[in-house]
Order: C-alpha cells, then structure tokens, then sequence
C-alpha cells in the first residue's frame, strides 16, 4: 500500500472519532424513574474521560494495527516486489542459462563433430605413421634407394643381350638408319645381317633432395653405343656413350628449371613437361622408328605450372646443322680458245661451318679453321652462330594429355664465291696403241683442265628454320590401352627425324635453303595382363625436293656451267640413278659405279613389339622382347637416260626418270634383366 492509501485510512478513524465523540456529548440522560421498590446500587457509569481514554486507547490499538497492517503489507509488497525483481532476475538468469545451455549444446555439437574428425584424423594419422613406420622399417631393412647425407640415389638401367636380323645388311646394331638402307646396287642389299649384341645395356643414376621449399632431381644414363675405338674383332671394348646428364629445380609458385643433356622439349611428355617423363616408343630399336622426332643434347628449360591442368615451358637447345645436295653439270675450263670441260662440280670445298665441311671437327682442343681443299671429315658438328628455341603449350582437361610446340632455328655457312676457279690446262700426250700385227702406236696431245682454289669474296651467309608440331597421349580403357600421336612439320627440322634426313640444301650462290618435311607417327600400346604387353607403332618421314635449275651460261661459284645447263639443291632430276637397280657396274678403274645417287624422299615403317615379364619383384624385373619392323624408303628420282637432257627438259620435269625403292625387314629380341 502506498502513502496515498495511508493518507485517506488515517482521516477515515479521525472521522469515526469525531462522530463518536460528538454523539457523546449532546446525548441527553435517561429519564430517571421513581419506584417504591428499592434496588441495589448500580457502579457508576465511567466517565466521559474515561471513555475518550478508552476510545482512544482503542483508536490507538487500531492505529497500531493499521500500523502494522499497513508495515506488513508494505513488507509483503517489498517482498513481492523482490520477489518480482528475483523472479525476472531468475528469468533472465534461467534465459541466459537457457541461451549459455543452447550455445553450449551446439558448441558441444561442434566440438564432437570436432571431435570426431580429430578422431578420425587421429586414426588416419595413425595408419599413416604405422605406414611410415613400417615404410622406414622396410627401407631400413630393403631399402628403394641409397642414402648419401640428405640424398637419396637410385641407381637403375637393365643388362641386354639383344639379337638382330635384317633382310639386308645395314652394318648397325641396335640403333638403326632407316634413311640409309641400300638399293639393290649395292652388295649390302643382297646380303642379309645377324648380331647378337650387350651394346645397348644401360646404367642410370637419380639423385634427389629437399630443402626449403624446393625439391631438387639429378639423373645421368649411359649406354655402349658409342664407336670410340670400339669394334666386335676380339674385345668388344665399347666407349660408354653419355645419353643423358642434367639437373632439375621445382621452386614454389609451380616454377622449374632444369639444365644439362636433357631430351629436347619437342619431346611429348606423359604429364605435364615434367623431365624423365617423355613419351618413347616401347621398342628394342635405339632408334625407335620412322616419324618419330627426337633429341638428346645440351639444353636448359623453364617450365610453369600455370593451372593444376596447364604448363608452359619454353628451352634453349644446342643446334646442328645437317645438310646434303650437291650439282649436277660440268665446269669449263679453256685450253686457249678451245672449252675443255671437268667434272669438279663439289660443294665439300666452296661451303664451310657445317657438319662434315673441312673446318669442322668434334670439340676437344678447339677447332680446326683451315681450308683443306675438298676433302671432309666426317661426323662433326656445324659452327652454329645461335641455339634453337623451343617453346611448349601442354593440358590435360582430364582426359589425355595434348601439347603443341613450336620451334625456330638459325642456319649460317661461309662460301668460297671462287673457289672453283678455271685455271691453265694441262696438255699430255699419252700414247695409244692399236693391237694389230704389227702394233701401231701413235702419240696425240690430251687436254686436262685445272681447277684452281682461291678465298678471294668469302663471306657469311645466314637463313632461318622452323616447325610446329602438336602430340597427345590417351588412355582408351584405363590401365590397359593408351593411344599416342606426335606430329612435327616444317623446314630445317630433318636432324630430329630417325631416318637422317637433311636440315638445309644449297642455293646456286652458295646459301642455305631449308628442306621442308614432315614427321609423324602413332602408336597403341596395351597392357592386357601384368605379365604380357602389345604395341604397335606406324609412322614415317617426308623430305621435300628443293632444287634449282641453272641456264648453260650461269655464273657458278665465279665458273661458267657447261651447255646443257646444271641443278643444285636436294633431290634434283639431273642426276644419274640408271644403275640403282644393277648390282656391281664397275668403272674402268674398278670402282662401283656411282649412277646411283638417289636422295630419301620418304621412309615410312610399321613396326609391332611384343613383351614379355618373367618375373617382377623386388629383387628386379626379368622380361623377353620381340619386335619385326617392315621398313620401306623411296629416294627421289634421277635421269634414267642422259639422251635429250636440256635445261627446258629438266624445268618441265619430262625427262624419263628412275625412282630407287628398298624394302627392309628387321627382326629383334631381347632378354632384359632391370634393377630394382
């Protein structure tokens, strides 16, 4: 109760006071009645302050009630109000336990799915550090590779003993020369071949690391094809020919570099532009088969993983300059007034600086830069005054693996512009007899001319090359068949094919005009059974005629070409192939006769393998090989007949020609065991 409601109680008991008060005081007295009986004395009535006292007593008693009434209620109002006050507390409190109950039931929630990955992991973990420890237990005890501090080694390679039949000799042995298989004028051609040869055995060894961040890969691999004094007489004693030697960086941000002989980047790789990862055909032939393009040799790469699914990369290559043509025609020379002709129409002298010229020869000490008349020495690289650049594009949009490539080269010879220089003939007289009886005998002057060497106008002669090529790697059926292609087309690209084919030819003026070709080949290889694989490879090489046709009176290294005109370049038409189908036409000094010249104008092969595992373990893999290669070259063809030969004749291309074919049939095995 508030102070209001004590406010009006008070006034109602003043009020109730007054009025009893007032009624006491203007009460009359009570009419005394007289009887004649007398009664007993009755106390007298209290007085008036005696009443007032009592009522007031009784005002103050109820006064003090109310008091305590109105002290109770305010107490059980105070106590309502706490309890209130307690009651909303208790609420917000039993909210807030409620909400804190309801947080703490999800975060319990949390906290056990929470719980329940760690758990998980935790057994994941686990298994794998049982696995990492049984791992480690099993390297201790058999371990996959060496330790040399912080690096791991693995040696790897296989010992061979391969055999090799072909239908006509080639002089090789497991690596072949598609492109150089003879025609049926050569003894090789009617004789077959049988090697039985541990050549090819191979040694390798991997190194690799770690160390912040990067992952570090070296790798080197020889072989015993080499020829450094090698032969099969007595000892076998065979060079180890280095294959590969390079070093690979992977550094953060999907970046690599690696550096070395490396298999060049025109390469098609199985993932990505990853080293090591290159596509070979599974063959027992080191020289593979026709269309495929590839290279071993100096090289540093930069490679980016740009996306998880594409890569860019982009090389430096040691280049090589291979080039083959020559003329056909006769140089002039003058005895007075009198053309005495010659037959020294040669570019092994007039052109330097590439493979075979004179001024060439393996780097050792240095080079030798001499002119030594027209004699070459063979096998040497070209003097190359820039590298080739490779660049690749490779994806893998989740099935297969596709690239595209491009590659530019850089071509530079020194001409000799006289060096076949007329000079004065030489007059003998030998003497002729006539067998007759008796014998006559008569002396007639014979003019020869002389053909003079001079470095007079030399100078440096520059072209460019170039290729694009595209290749994919698919699997049909998962595990079990796969589908290859690797196609490469261009000019100045012959060095890359199998079938040795020319990079560049020459130009009347001595210059170098890059052969157009084309290589390509494709390939299934399956995998029916753990212990039993079957490919098949097809492919071949192209190699385009580029020859030029020079008038009777045109100015040839500073000399005059005979009537009847001339052609330069790669597989010209004036040029003798009448004898590529006779074995054994001899000259009169008892040489071969050389009326078969015939350029590759195509080879192309299809070329089955089949293997075979014995066993696979730990303790190595022990497998046998077959494969049959049926391999048909095509040169370009040549006069058949000098009779009505002429400029215009050649020009028109109506001449009758011989076109040279050979066919070859290999047979290989292998029995292989690899290291662990």
């Amino acid at each position: 109760m508030n102070f209001g409601l004590r406010i009006a109680a008070a006034s109602a008991l003043a009020a109730s006071f007054v009025a009893c008060y007032g009624q006491a005081s203007t009460a009359q007295p009570p009419v005394k009645k007289h009887t004649t009986t007398r009664r007993a004395k009755k106390p007298a009535a209290p007085s008036v302050a005696q009443q007032i006292q009592a009522l007031r007593q009784e005002l103050e008693g109820q006064i003090d009630n109310l008091k305590t009434n109105l002290s109770d209620r305010d107490a059980q109002l105070r106590q309502a109000q706490q309890a209130a006050a307690d009651a909303q507390a208790a609420a917000a409190k039993a909210e807030a336990v409620a909400s804190a109950e309801q947080q703490a039931a999800g975060e319990n929630a949390a906290a056990v799915n929470t719980l329940q990955t760690s758990v998980t992991d935790l057994k994941a973990n686990q298994a794998s550090v049982s696995d990492e420890t049984a791992r480690l237990k099993k390297e201790i005890k058999d371990p996959d590779f060496l330790r040399y501090k912080r690096v791991k080694l693995t040696p790897g390679g296989y010992m061979q003993l391969a055999t090799i039949w072909r239908a006509h000799n080639a002089n090789m042995d497991t690596a072949d020369n598609y492109g150089q298989y003879a025609f049926a004028n050569s003894p090789d051609y009617h004789q077959s071949e049988f090697r039985a040869s541990g050549r090819a055995s191979r040694l390798s060894l991997k190194a690799q690391g770690e160390a912040k961040g990067m992952k570090f890969m070296a790798y080197t691999e020889i072989d015993f094809l080499g020829n450094a004094g090698g032969n099969e007489t007595q000892t076998n004693s065979f060079a180890p020919r280095l294959r590969l030697a390079f070093a690979n960086v992977d550094l953060p941000g999907g970046w690599s570099i690696a550096g070395g002989q490396n298999w060049s980047m025109l390469q098609t790789t199985r993932k990505g532009i990853d080293p090591l990862s290159e596509w070979l055909p599974s063959l027992i032939d080191n020289s593979y088969t026709p269309g495929f393009s590839y290279a071993r040799e100096g090289t540093i790469r930069v490679v980016k993983q740009i996306t998880p699914r594409m890569w860019a990369g982009f090389s430096v290559e040691n280049p090589d300059t291979v080039t083959t043509g020559g003329c056909a025609g006769k140089v002039v020379g003058y005895a007075g007034t009198t053309p005495v002709t010659t037959s020294a129409c040669s570019f092994s002298g007039q052109i330097q600086g590439l493979a075979n010229s004179s001024d060439t020869t393996s780097p050792n000490n240095g080079y030798l830069n001499a002119l030594s008349g027209t004699s070459a020495v063979t096998g040497n690289p070209s003097t190359n005054y820039a590298p080739d650049l490779v660049a690749k594009f490779a994806f893998e949009p989740g099935w297969g693996h596709y690239e595209v490539k491009a590659i530019g080269r850089f071509f530079r010879d020194r001409v000799y512009p006289n060096y076949l220089t007329p000079g004065t003939p030489n007059l003998t007289s030998p003497i002729t007899c006539t067998i007759s009886t008796p014998v006559v005998c008569t002396a007639t002057p014979t003019i020869t001319p002389t053909i003079t060497s001079s470095t007079v106008g030399a100078n440096n002669k520059l072209t460019e090359g170039g290729a694009i090529g595209f290749g994919a790697v698919l699997p049909l059926v998962k595990s079990k068949v796969d589908f290859e292609f690797q196609g490469l087309a261009g000019a100045g690209i012959g060095r890359f094919g199998t079938t040795s084919g020319p990079d560049v030819t020459y130009k009347p003026d001595g210059s170098l005009e890059p052969v157009r070709s084309i290589q390509a080949i494709a390939g299934i290889e399956t995998h029916p059974t753990p212990k039993f694989d079957f490919n098949i490879y097809g492919g071949g090489d192209y190699y385009q005629r580029t020859s030029y046709y020079l008038p009777a009176t045109t100015s040839f290294f500073g000399t005059t070409i005979a009537t009847g005109g001339a052609e330069v370049g790669y597989g010209y038409q004036d040029n003798s192939d009448s004898g590529c189908s006779t074995e054994g036409s001899y000259s009169s000094t008892n040489s071969l006769s050389t009326s078969c010249s015939g350029v590759t104008k195509s080879v192309w092969a299809i070329q089955p393998q089949l293997w075979y595992r014995i066993f696979k373990g730990r303790e190595g893999t022990v497998q046998f090989g077959a494969s049959y290669a049926y391999v048909y070259r095509e040169a370009w063809g040549g006069l058949l007949s000098t009779t009505g030969v002429t400029p215009a004749t050649i020009a028109a291309g109506s001449n009758s020609l011989y076109t040279p074919k050979t066919i070859n049939q290999i047979v290989m095995t292998s029995f292989r065991y690899y290291l662990p």
